[in-house]
């Protein structure tokens, strides 16, 4: 009996020694729909909690505000973002384990340049139930209210983008920060969709008036490309030097019931972070305040380099200024060559300081031109020289054939991905970018993107976006007719898999195993897949609907097209209404390789 009662107490203490603790952001004067500067108080709130085993934070609802006069100034380098000054952070998450915050669907209000969340070398962090945006975005929404043949007349909120005119051309305001504009999207109003066959449209040297308050006559460059009476614009003129929510060295990250409203650059960027989950976030316009269309400055959702598993679930994008979601490895090009050293150097200016690797991490040795792996080795010791270059030992001898000019490849920073259950409506460019050896799946989802809702890429010549997929599998999606309404880079058709080889050999595909199957395709135009190098990959079981909203316009006039592609599976696909894809083109490879059930 006194060992049971001695074990029973055991249990109770062991319990009350890893209890949750719950601490109130309201007892440390954080107090909601008031202007004081928010980012003290997380400071102190986070300082206090650090070496608390396990923490519940509580925040009120109400509106906080954060500044960036108060911003916390730390340097990062952060994957497809302008570097080279310290960012300016709001909220500082470092070296933290085990802490929930439950917002009670708060709003977060940010005002100029900043980064509104960071979590540097955390983990087991859950933020749920939480709204963030921007008193001022970096992009300005503007309806058009009238056409002539010299000028279109918009309709802008000057309080919210504030803007100034001299000698008749336009600056916009970001607290500090003047910009002037450089391009701009038109959105269509009737489908709530990029205005179909348009895409980007230089600012140009356009020339501005102020008709009235508000009221602005652009004289416009290319009258041929006025946009339409009664659509709405998004004025781009920022700079994505700030992501949304940046992911740094972290692991087992969750976002449950998120909103991101607007960001500065890239909305939410995961780097070098392990098991990552998003259920029930959006990256989306703020309807009420006022926007329609605009939302992220750039991608909505951004991991690069990461690892584990990355899941998105029941999540929806919308007017974003980029892709829906890119996942990608990054290649960085060898300089020098000894008997188990390497030298190598970033190759895009926003990709330079990154942590690209660590000791015991496996390397892949690539060919620039023909894409394919020559060997693999394994880092014994990595050794940065600047924000440029970085030397790594191998533990073993690299290969004979390896060159100056071809790339490294990290093969360890790799996530799986699981995307379900999510909505991609229309934004400026693609839907999801997939360059990951992981574990795919993309099952029930519905896209509504303008251009590809899909692209499989990779490329070590010019983007140096790394990661070839080999195993993929796209099911029960819907993809509705605003696919491909607009052309931009690689989209090539609704499913683009457009991997940059230069040398391409048959023999050794870039991609494998992509199995496409089951999905519903709503068609206006011609193009639904487009595949290049790709080792066994499958387009079957999927229904094919004609759709008749808009008038087909690409200039590529077949279903299908696969190039230097083997084991390739094309059939039992049921057309519904007669849709125009009817053709496979192959090209560069053995018309056996081609299976047509």
């Amino acid at each position: 009996m006194k060992k049971i009662l001695l074990l029973a107490t055991l249990i109770l203490l062991s319990g009350s020694i890893f209890a949750q603790k719950k601490v109130y952001a309201s007892s440390y004067g954080l107090i909601p729909d008031n202007e004081q500067d928010a980012t003290p108080f997380f400071i102190k709130l986070f300082e206090d909690i650090k070496d608390e085993p396990k923490v519940e934070l509580i925040i009120s609802a109400g509106t906080y505000h954060f500044y960036e006069s108060g911003a916390i100034q730390k340097t990062y380098f952060e994957s497809n973002t302008t570097n080279g000054k310290p960012k300016n952070i709001s909220i500082l998450m470092e070296n933290l384990k085990n802490i929930s915050i439950e917002g009670n669907f708060a709003t977060f209000m940010y005002h100029g340049k900043v980064q509104p969340i960071t979590l540097e070398n955390c983990q087991n962090i859950k933020i749920r139930n939480l709204f963030f945006d921007f008193a001022t975005p970096t992009s300005a929404e503007a309806e058009v209210i009238e056409v002539t043949q010299s000028y279109f007349l918009l309709k802008i909120d000057p309080k919210q983008y504030q803007y100034s005119i001299k000698n008749r051309k336009i600056t916009f305001s970001t607290g500090k920060h003047e910009s002037v504009p450089f391009a701009f999207i038109e959105f269509n109003t009737k489908h709530m969709i990029v205005e179909p066959n348009t895409g980007d449209r230089n600012w140009g040297n356009s020339s501005v008036e102020e008709d009235s308050a508000g009221y602005l006559k652009v004289f416009y460059t290319d009258p041929k490309q006025f946009p339409k009476k009664g659509n709405f614009i998004v004025i781009r003129y920022g700079e994505r030097t700030h992501a949304g929510f940046f992911i740094l060295n972290s692991s087992d990250i969750t976002f449950q019931n998120v909103n991101l409203y607007q960001t500065d650059g890239l909305g939410i960027l995961g780097q070098f972070s392990k098991n990552l989950n998003f259920f029930s976030c959006s990256v989306v316009p703020n309807r009420a305040g006022n926007r329609k269309f605009l939302s992220s400055h750039d991608d909505g959702f951004h991991f690069s380099g990461c690892s584990g598993l990355i899941q998105l679930d029941n999540c929806e994008t919308f007017g974003l200024m980029d892709d829906a979601l890119n996942v990608h490895g990054t290649y960085t090009q060898i300089t020098k060559i000894s008997k188990n050293k390497v030298k190598a150097r970033f190759m895009h200016h926003q990709s330079t300081g990154l942590e690209w690797g660590r000791v015991g991490e496996t390397v892949a040795f690539v060919d620039n031109k023909s894409m394919v792996t020559l060997s693999i080795g394994v880092i014994k010791k990595f050794r940065k020289i600047d924000q440029n270059q970085f030397e790594i030992t191998f533990e073993n001898e690299v290969p004979q054939t390896l060159q100056k000019g071809m790339v490294l490849e990290n093969l360890t920073c790799y996530p799986d991905l699981l995307i379900k259950n999510s909505r991609f409506r229309s934004g400026r460019a693609r839907g999801l970018l997939i360059s990951t050896q992981g574990k795919v799946l993309i099952e029930d989802n519905i896209f509504e993107t303008s251009g590809c809702a899909i692209l499989v890429a990779g490329d070590a010549n010019y983007w140096f976006e790394s990661g070839p997929v080999t195993n993929l599998l796209i099911r029960d999606n819907i993809f509705r007719y605003s696919c491909m309404t607009t052309i931009y880079q690689f989209c090539e058709a609704v499913i683009s898999i457009y991997p940059q080889v230069p040398e391409l050999d048959p023999e050794f595909p870039y991609h494998s195993n992509i199995r496409i199957e089951n999905n519903s395709f709503f068609l206006f135009d011609y193009p639904i897949l487009y595949a290049k190098s790709v080792k066994n990959i499958k387009f079957v079981n999927n229904l094919l609907y004609k759709a008749n909203e808009f008038e087909p316009f690409h200039p590529n006039q077949f279903g299908v097209k696969l190039i230097g592609c083997k084991n390739a599976v094309v059939g039992n696909n049921q057309e519904i209404g007669n849709p125009l894809g009817k053709t496979i083109v192959i090209e560069q490879m053995d018309p056996a390789e081609l299976n047509k059930k």
